[in-house]
């Protein structure tokens, strides 16, 4: 009993105490800030190189709202990959750029930056291409795989897009582009953790953000059906939980579906340039739907929405205000809260505490309660016996 009280009182020292981690190498990548706004509102779209006329009318019904039509001011486009079918580019001077992007998205959808991660289909081509596009073209933004955006909303809201190269993590070095990544050093057997640790990174940097939107090409979360490397795939749901994102923004399944697990919006937008007719069978979520289309995001005082619209711009779904995060634990804390279960889980070898992060925090809490509690209950205890005792000596004279 002793022992347990022991133990417990030197896991509470611990988590009052600062732990560090340790720096990153973050030469290949780069961040950009944007001025403020009083709402924020941006466009989003996956899997739309095609060079299809389905690709055509889905850019007519964005262009809506780049004419500023319905009081709309979208102030970029977030392009979530497989920019251009079926096997990427050669290099910047690729008619593809023309042909499937400056001719498609014209008019005031060409005025605005684009902010665009590489999919799997990119990486069949010369992904560095379009990364070096970046310092030829006015609005094509993708200075390198890893990259990350801070926005300034009215009122002193703030807002943090990340975006993330997610080939490497989701498939690992033998899904797609495998030449290229080894020329990128990104064949060592550790080096999709090495990306994990720039992800936590940033997110630690934006960490007090009030709204942390991680952009990715590929599905984290919801409807693998047994794709992908569970183990990074894994790793990275835990960094979004753990510093809990507001929503994840991803493409690559030709369809339109919005799910919040564990508080997190999970906004699928895969079908700017293909689509698959039926819906996400896998998803049991809010809103699933085959066909082409994209989404508009929007960031006001009452939170962050998303909409979803097909290619006629007829309004699918819009989902609930994911409200601004609010009520974090210092990153100090968070870290021991981390460290302690892992170290826990490890030694048992067991997860004991499942895939739920919040059962760590209720257990904690009442460890916690309980501990600081237990001298006020001891004393208290010890009061009544000796009022007790004292009641029934005076009645026992």
């Amino acid at each position: 009993m002793i022992a347990s009280k022991l133990t417990s009182l030197l896991i509470i020292l611990q988590l009052l105490s600062i732990f560090k981690t340790l720096p990153l190498n973050t030469t290949l990548f780069q961040e950009t800030t944007i001025s403020s706004f009083q709402t924020f509102e941006f466009l989003a779209i996956g899997d739309w190189g095609s060079g299809s006329a389905d690709q055509k009318m889905v850019a007519s019904a964005m262009k809506f709202f780049s004419d500023r039509n319905n009081n709309s001011n979208p102030q970029f486009v977030v392009g979530l990959g497989d920019n251009f079918y079926e096997s990427g580019v050669t290099d910047v001077d690729d008619s593809k750029f023309k042909t499937v992007w400056t001719d498609v998205y014209n008019g005031s959808l060409m005025q605005l930056p684009w902010y665009l991660v590489n999919g799997n289909h990119d990486w069949r081509g010369n992904t560095d291409a379009q990364i070096k596009y970046t310092s030829i073209s006015n609005n094509w933004n993708l200075p390198d795989y890893f990259y990350d955006l801070e926005v300034y909303v009215g009122n002193g809201l703030t807002a943090a897009f990340i975006f993330i190269e997610t080939n490497l993590i989701f498939g690992g070095i033998k899904y797609e582009g495998e030449p290229s990544m080894r020329k990128l050093g990104w064949g060592e057997a550790d080096y999709a953790q090495t990306q994990l640790n720039w992800i936590e990174d940033r997110l630690r940097k934006h960490y007090t953000k009030d709204y942390i939107i991680l952009v990715g090409h590929h599905p984290v979360n919801i409807c693998l059906n047994g794709m992908g490397n569970a183990t990074t795939i894994n790793k990275l749901v835990d960094l979004q939980r753990k510093y809990r994102i507001s929503a994840y923004i991803n493409g690559h399944t030709h369809n339109l579906a919005y799910s919040v697990i564990q508080n997190i919006a999970y906004v699928i937008t895969g079908s700017g340039g293909k689509a698959d007719p039926e819906k996400l069978r896998c998803m049991e979520g809010d809103f699933s739907k085959g066909g082409f289309g994209f989404v508009r995001g929007l960031i006001d005082q009452t939170g962050l929405h998303f909409e979803y619209r097909n290619e006629n711009n007829t309004l699918l779904y819009t989902s609930a205000p994911v409200k601004k995060r609010a009520h974090l634990v210092p990153l100090h804390l968070l870290d021991k809260i981390y460290h302690i279960i892992d170290d826990f889980n490890s030694k048992k070898n067991i997860n004991f505490f499942g895939s739920n992060r919040h059962r760590e925090f209720i257990y904690l809490f009442v460890l916690g309660t309980t501990l600081i509690l237990s001298p006020f209950l001891f004393f208290v205890g010890v009061f009544s016996i000796r009022f007790v005792v004292k009641k029934c000596f005076k009645k026992m004279l």
